[in-house]
């Protein structure tokens, strides 16, 4: 009985950990265009991988089409938050907020500048001295 109780353990773990990498969202295959539109509607469970491949993207452009790729992220966002309450707004924020600081809390500053999510404000924000909002360079 005992080689058929752990072999139900370790399928049962197996399951779980396939789930959760089921829920890690590849944005990589999506165009640019499709990484706008999403923009103030991603998932609050997927926004890391999100803001990981939109980090990734402007490191890959230069001044100026990183430059116009941030103001159409912007211009999609405020669009699609703008028939949000306040409140849901600020939860949404906050939601967001939270899953990136859990996720930079476990980078190393060089991991951080690898990734494209480096800024002044970095470590204060990892060590949970700031706000950590997304600073203009």
């Amino acid at each position: 009985m005992k080689p058929m109780g752990s072999l139900k353990v370790c399928v049962l773990s197996m399951a779980f950990g396939g789930l959760m990498f089921a829920n890690a969202a590849d944005f990589s295959k999506k165009s640019d265009a499709e990484l706008i539109k999403l923009s103030g509607v991603v998932k609050v469970e997927e926004f890391v991988d999100y803001k990981l491949e939109i980090a990734k993207r402007l490191k890959s452009k230069n001044e100026k089409q990183a430059k116009a790729f941030k103001e159409k992220l912007k211009d999609q966002y405020d669009k699609a938050t703008e028939n949000l309450t306040v409140k849901q707004l600020r939860e949404y924020k906050k939601a967001t907020h939270e899953a990136m600081h859990k996720y930079v809390s476990t980078l190393s500053e060089e991991e951080l500048k690898e990734k494209g999510l480096w800024h002044k404000d970095s470590q204060s924000c990892k060590d949970g001295k700031s706000d950590c909002k997304d600073k203009k360079k």
